[in-house]
């Protein structure tokens, strides 16, 4: 779970316990345990009001959150890569790419060949390798 996603689910989680302890202060008069106050009935239309205007604040939060992840889904979107050896420039310097893209994503990183670069880099087994692959159907 990212970062992001954790504190979308701390803030849901706060948000709910907070219009918990103003349900519970509306049945157990909670604030008058603290203060002397005599003795309220239950205010339901209160309550619902607290809850109302909680999840409204708890709802757009957590829609501000959703909208900074996707701009920084976005912002890490754009990388420099060499166009020779395929590293990426992080500041100053230069990452190996599949390092870079399973420390930045959620993407493991496998390497194979192509059919062009096979046939480039081993042109006499290519034809069997395509032929192993077929059958195995990787």
């Amino acid at each position: 779970m990212t970062k992001l996603k954790t504190i979308k689910l701390i803030y849901w989680i706060s948000g709910l316990c907070t219009i918990l302890l103003c349900w519970a202060n509306e049945f157990l008069q909670i604030d008058g345990f603290s203060i002397s106050i005599t003795d309220e009935d239950f205010n339901m239309s209160e309550a619902i009001i607290e809850s109302a205007f909680i999840m409204i604040i708890v709802v757009s939060g957590s829609l501000a959150i959703s909208r900074i992840e996707r701009s920084m889904k976005y912002l890490e979107g754009f990388a420099q890569v060499c166009c020779n050896c395929k590293r990426v420039k992080i500041n100053d310097h230069w990452e190996d790419f599949s390092r870079w893209v399973s420390t930045h994503s959620e993407i493991k990183v496998s390497h194979g060949l192509c059919q062009d670069c096979l046939e480039k880099v081993y042109p006499n087994e290519a034809s069997r390798v395509v032929e192993l692959t077929k059958k195995m159907k990787l």
